[in-house]
């Protein structure tokens, strides 16, 4: 069975209201793991604009006379809770919609958002107001008058809100935003008018210049702005923005969250950088969908706007919620499990953790949901986790990731800031479940499974809530009588991989109930008494056998209540249940203690081979140095200089793989080995493709070159000679900058005058032709690269193989820029590589030849991907690499002539 599910304001026009009967109603419910909670939605929590005359519940419809235009002026109204019962003044968010939508569009996808970032501590309070820019304005005043969008927001909105409703009328506590067209207007009014607003952030927005309306919206062009691109300037935001650059630089953060408008945005994210207006830029693989960009970058939208406004909740002042998303905690085949984590940036002790596990039947939902986030700012780390749904595998299949995910957490504890004694786990129907299993089987051996190892790691918990859990698989099949019957037990029979009647051994061990014991974790559970779906009776038996085996207990009936409810008073108990256990606890079990120690040990051990130890004696190292800024994000690079070495060194830049999409500075143990050999080492940190897409890791790396040059005389460097050294992803990136050491259009402002060329390029088996990769893998390889969701898709914005991605793959692939002037290059690829084919490295030697490059191949016979497994040991990789930096580093006078004006550079 496929789960109902929505799509939130797709293309800017509200979503239809469907109508479902009861039991599809009841389905949705089940199959999408919704439950409310301190008003956020289950699966991220974005519901479907009504484009009903009913506003969404929470907000009002409202109108009056425009004192200016004389024209009624609609807007939606969003208040928080607890406006009516105070005196408090609140910022305002005005948001725009796109094209064909009206003051219902976006309601609910922005508003739970909202609530979600409210209730996670991110951001305070706020009044939200949703204009009406008649359908196709582009938030302008037309020319004859009848649409005069501009005048309406601008000279009438604005003042009436002020006026009417408690806000704080200030430019500070002003922030427009939009969608689509929507998202052309919040910029274009940011630019014109940087004393209204303090704050813009574009969803995907339609940000034309006049040639781009003329040649795509030529009807637009046409009844707004009259064909006359003077009047159409007066509202251009690449117009004002050049005017007002100073003015709007000093006033105005922007804030783009991209989906499939890249081009749009891409050029208009260039054009305000090249007027040095600062943008905090994130390209997602949504498409252009509000509710996916919302649901994927929303969070730290709203923590944008708390920053820049300074509207943060009062109870997380002095809290500033770090965040990762997509960490793989294990991998099942090809299968990447993944999870988020949420904490306190400036935490200096251990905290205790809650782990969120969705619901959804076990056949949907995702981490998105997760109702703890609003604890970060309570002294939490919170974690979200996926896990296999039952049409990929069955149980066991659920509880063994669950647990791999708890070891995974507790393995990285000190990176998180996490205290691995102090685990809380909560999930809702399945993940009810789920979670019931986690708090009854530590220590079993079946259901423990090996999923992601860290077997050193305990998976138990030490609190456990579970709302609506079902705790009996076969209580599902007794009641025949149940209109949700027929649904039911098909998804257990699912989950079991098949009728229950051939799978009763495993369903007994799928079975919470059938796992209590007497040092189980204390449990806090909830439940509707008007449930029909996951009967109250399945929380009743869970509760008396532990309360038989001596666990304790707590079951709270929530009258009234069906699959699904919340609310402050639900808030409240589940606060007062993990406080009450998580942070009073002190550890007394001998045996985590013991295992405690042994993993710190571990870590200690690992700590002194990858890190400090591993460094020659006197070698000094400087980390986390700032080579470069995009907006407010800090480009990082750590320096390692060698204790011995002829002044001025020669340098290796080392560039981590990891898809583009993971990894980080600090992975370059085999290039901190050239220390010993009087090179100074510089590990490079970059955007991943899911904060930026290409060419921003191009663009970092070639950054991180000239910071070297920029500051070769402070450290003893030899701006003349650098290497560059990278793997996979890594290596796909020092191509590029052997290849594209001269092509501006890759270097941002930073130390521009300085040249970003290399003199030499090892290239450890790194992408070089995105389009030719699946034609060339090897049988059995399992990773489809012409997929919209691989690596090289994520890095481009869409599908490779597809317009307009496909000749934006070709702009990534570093073959594209090979020239006769290009750096000496070895490149070593392993024959059996299964991730990235042989074939890719052949292709960049053979062309380099071509083009009388000096460059070599060397072909690792047998190994894979990473150069395992092969003839060569690690040490012979090393030091051929060594070698080869030896030969044309120390060897080879090379001298770098920079032109300021053009970049250019001379080998002689």
């Amino acid at each position: 069975m496929k789960p109902l599910r929505s799509n939130p304001d797709r293309h800017q026009n509200a979503g239809r209201i469907v109508k479902m009967t009861v039991k599809q109603k009841n389905i949705l419910l089940i199959a999408t793991g919704i439950v409310f909670v301190s008003l956020l939605v289950c699966q991220g929590g974005y519901g479907v604009s009504a484009r009903g005359k009913t506003p969404p519940e929470g907000i009002s419809s409202q109108s009056f006379t425009g004192p200016v235009t004389k024209k009624t002026i609609r807007y939606n109204i969003y208040l928080p809770d607890g406006y009516n019962g105070s005196d408090n003044r609140y910022p305002v968010i005005y948001h725009l919609h796109g094209l064909g939508g009206s003051e219902r569009s976006g309601n609910q996808v922005v508003v739970r958002g909202l609530e979600k970032a409210m209730a996670a501590g991110v951001v305070g309070p706020m009044i939200v107001v949703f204009g009406n820019g008649y359908k196709d304005a582009m938030w302008a005043d037309n020319k004859d008058g009848a649409k005069p969008a501009e005048t309406n927001v601008i000279r009438e909105l604005i003042p009436h809100i002020d006026s009417t409703y408690r806000t704080i009328a200030t430019r500070q506590n002003r922030v427009i935003q939009g969608m689509s067209m929507g998202g052309y207007g919040a910029v274009a009014y940011a630019t014109k008018f940087p004393d209204v607003f303090s704050v813009c952030v574009n969803y995907d927005g339609a940000v034309h210049n006049w040639e781009t309306l003329t040649s795509r919206r030529s009807r637009i062009s046409k009844s707004i702005f009259d064909n006359n691109e003077e009047y159409f300037n007066k509202y251009s935001p690449w117009y004002n923005a050049k005017a007002k650059a100073d003015s709007i630089g000093n006033k105005v953060a922007f804030r783009m969250v991209v989906g499939a408008l890249r081009e749009f945005n891409e050029n208009f994210r260039r054009h305000l950088h090249n007027l040095n207006i600062g943008v905090d830029y994130v390209q997602t693989s949504c498409g252009h969908n509000l509710g996916c960009l919302i649901e994927n970058a929303g969070l730290e939208s709203f923590a944008f706007i708390a920053k820049h406004t300074g509207n943060t909740s009062r109870a997380s002042r002095g809290v500033e919620i770090a965040s990762t998303k997509d960490l793989v905690y294990a991998k099942v085949g090809e299968r990447e499990l993944k999870l988020d984590v949420f904490w306190n940036k400036n935490a200096e002790n251990a905290m205790p953790l809650i782990v969120c596990v969705h619901g959804g039947a076990w056949t949907a939902g995702s981490k998105d949901w997760c109702p703890a986030l609003r604890m970060v700012k309570n002294g939490y780390v919170v974690s979200s986790i996926n896990y296999r749904l039952s049409q990929h595998a069955p149980f066991p299949a659920q509880i063994h990731d669950c647990k791999a995910a708890i070891r995974w957490l507790s393995a990285n504890a000190r990176k998180y800031h996490i205290d691995p004694k102090r685990v809380g786990v909560w999930g809702g129907s399945a993940g009810g479940h789920l979670v019931a299993l986690l708090g009854t089987t530590a220590g079993n051996k079946e259901l423990e499974g090996t999923v992601g190892g860290n077997l050193e790691q305990s998976s138990r918990v030490q609190a456990v809530c579970d709302f609506f859990g079902p705790t009996d698989l076969f209580a599902f099949y007794k009641d025949k009588e149940n209109r949700h019957y027929d649904y039911t037990t098909s998804v257990v029979d699912r989950l079991l991989g098949g009728p229950i009647s051939e799978k009763k051994e495993l369903a007994e061990s799928a079975n919470p109930v059938n796992h209590v014991t007497a040092d189980d974790s204390p449990f806090l559970i909830m439940h509707g008494d008007k449930d029909d779906l996951v009967p109250m009776r399945h929380s009743d038996i869970l509760n008396e056998a532990l309360k038989k085996a001596g666990v304790q207990t707590q079951l709270h009936v929530v009258k009234g209540a069906g699959h699904g409810f919340g609310g402050p008073e639900i808030n409240k108990i589940t606060d007062e249940f993990f406080d009450r256990h998580l942070k009073s606890q002190k550890p007394t079990d001998q045996e985590d203690r013991t295992r405690a120690r042994r993993s710190r040990q571990r870590r200690q051990q690992q700590s002194g081979r990858r890190g400090e130890a591993q460094l020659p004696t006197g070698a000094k190292a400087k980390r986390n140095i700032v080579y470069a800024r995009v907006g407010e994000r800090k480009l990082l690079l750590d320096l390692y200089l060698p204790s011995k070495g002829s002044d001025p060194l020669p340098v290796i830049v080392w560039v981590h793989g990891g898809g583009w999409r993971g990894g980080s500075k600090g992975s370059g143990g085999k290039a901190r080995g050239m220390l010993e050999r009087g090179y100074a080492v510089v590990d490079v940190g970059y955007r991943l493709s899911g904060e930026a897409i290409f060419p921003a890791q191009v663009e970092d790396c070639k950054a991180a070159v000239r910071w070297v040059r920029a500051n070769a005389a402070k450290y003893g460097l030899d701006s003349n000679r650098i290497g560059a050294w990278g793997s996979s992803a890594g290596g796909h990136l020092v191509a590029f900058l052997g290849t594209a050491g001269d092509v501006r259009e890759f270097d941002m402002k930073a130390n521009a005058k300085y040249s970003s060329r290399v003199q030499a390029v090892c290239d450890w088996f790194g992408p070089t032709d995105f389009l030719q990769m699946d034609k060339h893998a090897l049988e059995g390889s399992r990773l489809t690269h012409d997929d919209p969701k691989s690596p090289e898709s994520l890095l481009v914005g869409g599908p490779i193989q597809k317009k307009p991605y496909r000749s934006a793959a070709r702009k990534a692939d570093p073959i594209t820029y090979v020239t006769k002037d290009d750096p000496p290059f070895l490149i070593m690829h392993g024959d059996k590589d299964m991730l990235v084919p042989l074939h890719q490295s052949e292709l960049l030697y053979k062309a380099l030849k071509k083009a009388g490059v000096e460059a070599r191949l060397h072909i690792v016979k047998g190994a894979g991907h990473g150069l395992r497994g092969g003839e060569m040991s690690s040490e012979e990789l090393f030091e051929m690499a060594a070698d080869f930096f030896d030969k044309h580093l120390k060897t080879r006078k090379v001298k770098v002539e920079s032109s300021e004006a053009h970049g250019s550079l001379t080998l002689r």
